[in-house]
C-alpha cells in the first residue's frame, strides 16, 4: 500500500541525530522502515540533518527491509519528487544505498531524466551517475548504468560505450550482469542497438570474450522480454521529460515485425560466429518469435 506524504512524516518519531547506529540496530523490521521512510521524506523537504543522517541509515534499511516494500516507498518518493511535494535530490539515497536492480535504475533514469543535482558531485544528472558508479559509491553500479541506457539518449550511450571495455574485464563481471537487468518498455532502437553492437564486437574476440557475450546476449533477450507493445521506438528520449512519460512521436515507431526483420540477419551471423551460446542462440529466439 502507498503511504501519502503526511503518513511519512507522522511516523517519523525520532528526533533529527537521536538515532545512533546501534540503536538503528537494534530497531524492528516494521520499526526501521518507518523510520527510513519519514526520514527520506523530511529529506526531501529540506531537513538537512536527517539528509545526512540517512547515509547511514539508509544501507541498514536496504539490507533488512523486503524489497517489495522498498519499491513501494521508492515509487511514493519518486511521485512526491516528480510533482515537487519533495526536493528531488532525496532520489539520491535510493541510487546510492540500495541493492535492488529495479530501485537503482529507476533511480537513476529519473536523476538523469531530470538533470538533478546531487550532494558532493559538481556534475548533474546522467553525469553524476557516471561519476558515483565509476568512483565505486554505489551499492549497485551496474543497475545504475542500466537505468542510464533505459534513456536510450545518445549522449548518454556515448559514454556509456566508452565504458565498455572496462565492464568486459573478469572482475566486472557482476556490474554487468546487473546492468542487463535493467529494461525499460517502451523499448527503442538506441538500447537495442547498444546491445548488438556490443555482441557484435565481442564476437570478434572469442574466445577470450565469451563470458562478456554471455552477459550482453542476456540484456538483449531480456529487453526483448521487456516490450509489451508492438512497437519500437526509432527515436530518442529527451531528458528532463523521459521520467515523466512524454510523448512518443509516433512517427518514429517501427512496427515489431518490421524491426525483427532487420536485425535478423544480425542475429542470424551472432549465433553462427558463436553457435556454443546459450544466451546468443536465446536472444536471437526472442527477437525472432511472436509474443
Amino acid at each position: 500500500m502507498h503511504m501519502s506524504r503526511d503518513e511519512f512524516i507522522d511516523d517519523t518519531r525520532a528526533p533529527a541525530g537521536a538515532a545512533a547506529d546501534a540503536e538503528w540496530a537494534a530497531l524492528e523490521t516494521d520499526a526501521l522502515a518507518r523510520l527510513a521512510s519519514g526520514a527520506l521524506v523530511l529529506a526531501g523537504c529540506g531537513d538537512d540533518e536527517r539528509d545526512q543522517a540517512l547515509r547511514s541509515l539508509y544501507p541498514r534499511y536496504a539490507a533488512r527491509v523486503p524489497v517489495a516494500q522498498r519499491r513501494l516507498t521508492f515509487a511514493t518518493i519518486r511521485d512526491q519528487a516528480r510533482s515537487g511535494g519533495l526536493r528531488p535530490s532525496v532520489l539520491a539515497h535510493f541510487l546510492v544505498g540500495d541493492t535492488d536492480a529495479r530501485i537503482v535504475a529507476d533511480a537513476a533514469f529519473e536523476i538523469a531524466s531530470l538533470g538533478i543535482a546531487l550532494a558532493r558531485c559538481e556534475a548533474r544528472g546522467a553525469d553524476a551517475v557516471l561519476v558515483l558508479a565509476v568512483t565505486g559509491r554505489l551499492a549497485n553500479a551496474g543497475a545504475a548504468l542500466g537505468g542510464l541506457l533505459a534513456l536510450a539518449n545518445p549522449g548518454v550511450n556515448r559514454k556509456l560505450r566508452a565504458m565498455r571495455g572496462a565492464l568486459e574485464r573478469p572482475e566486472a563481471g557482476g556490474v554487468l550482469e546487473q546492468m542487463t537487468r535493467c529494461p525499460r518498455d517502451p523499448v527503442h532502437r538506441a538500447t537495442v542497438e547498444f546491445w548488438l553492437e556490443w555482441m557484435e564486437e565481442l564476437a570478434l574476440a572469442l574466445p577470450r570474450s565469451r563470458a562478456a557475450l554471455e552477459r550482453t546476449a542476456e540484456g538483449l533477450g531480456r529487453l526483448r522480454e521487456a516490450l509489451t507493445g508492438r512497437v519500437v521506438f526509432g527515436g530518442h528520449r529527451s531528458l528532463l521529460t523521459a521520467s515523466l512519460g512524454a510523448a512518443h512521436d509516433a512517427g518514429c515507431a517501427v512496427p515489431l515485425e518490421a524491426f525483427a526483420a532487420a536485425i535478423a540477419p544480425r542475429l542470424q551471423a551472432l549465433v553462427a560466429a558463436a553457435p556454443d551460446s546459450p544466451a546468443v542462440h536465446s536472444a536471437a529466439l526472442a527477437w525472432a518469435a511472436p509474443h
